[in-house]
């Protein structure tokens, strides 16, 4: 799932031959193999990759089939106790009981608890999600468990330490005017129906926070088309005050000096941030 991404994504073949040894020793665990606990490592993986994680109790045990759910396989109905991690645009299914396409055969008493990480496979009144791996709770798996919920807390901090880390200049500062370019070649703009409209806002700089700048100034080049190819990326206004997340364009100019550009609405953040931004940027 992409940091922005909005929904559940089953994953690909890559991501699927990791994710089933590290669901296999999972599910050991909660099988009664010996009692070999995961590592952080597999801690991190999972609580990084896997887009839907919750603790659930099982219902029942049973079998698809292709007619009743268009897919056929072993399942569960678990109910969800608490949501450790979800796509926002899925919504709190706290308290509902899903549908769980089950991995590996195991033991599956109704009235066990486990923490699930799972993805998904179909949506609507009846979530439907595969299982990646699941936890038993039992003492042997309490410290892995606790590992999990840390890191799903840590989680928004180190995503955001790792984009900070791909910017070219971090900066505060205030949008003091919004124009056309002055020194975009034109050529390299053909008129099509994505047209990016494209626009250049001059920022008064109040501090720098990484990156080199030698100047109270720069401009950053964005499109102001809200053409559905556009629609994520920032539109800048006079007065608008931010902590900018600035890459440098790839765009030709006419003449010599650097342009910057926003990418993501991620690269415009409230001045609010701005000690938490300092503390990450610190912290690598």
């Amino acid at each position: 799932m992409d940091r922005s991404g909005s929904s559940l994504t089953v994953l690909n073949r890559g991501n699927g031959i990791r994710f089933l040894l590290i669901g296999l020793i999972l599910v050991l665990i909660g099988c009664g193999a010996p009692p070999e606990v995961p590592t952080a490592m597999e801690a991190a993986e999972l609580t990084e990759r896997i887009p839907f994680i919750f603790d659930g109790t099982i219902e029942k045990v049973g079998r698809a089939t292709e007619r009743e759910l268009g897919l056929s396989g072993r399942v569960a109905r678990v109910k969800v106790n608490r949501v450790l991690k979800v796509p926002a645009a899925l919504g709190d299914y706290r308290g509902h009981t899903i549908t769980i396409l089950l991995g590996k055969p195991y033991r599956a008493p109704a009235g066990e608890q486990r923490l699930w990480f799972t993805t998904g496979l179909r949506y609507g009144h009846d979530l439907v999600v595969r299982e990646i791996a699941s936890v038993i709770h039992r003492p042997a798996t309490r410290d892995f468990r606790q590992l999990v919920e840390r890191r799903i807390e840590e989680l928004p901090d180190l995503l955001l330490k790792r984009y900070l880390a791909q910017a070219d200049l971090i900066v505060v500062g205030l949008v003091t005017d919004v124009r056309k370019p002055q020194r975009l070649r034109q050529s390299q703009t053909p008129l099509s129906e994505h047209n990016p409209q494209w626009r250049e806002a001059i920022l008064a700089v109040e501090s720098v926070e990484q990156g080199e700048l030698d100047r109270k100034q720069v401009t950053i080049l964005f499109p102001s088309s809200r053409d559905v190819m556009w629609i994520q990326v920032p539109k800048l206004r006079v007065n608008q005050e931010a902590v900018w997340i600035l890459h440098e364009t790839q765009i030709p100019e006419e003449s010599g000096g650097t342009i910057f550009t926003v990418k993501h609405l991620a690269d415009v953040r409230p001045k609010s941030e701005l000690a938490r931004i300092r503390k990450l940027i610190d912290e690598r």
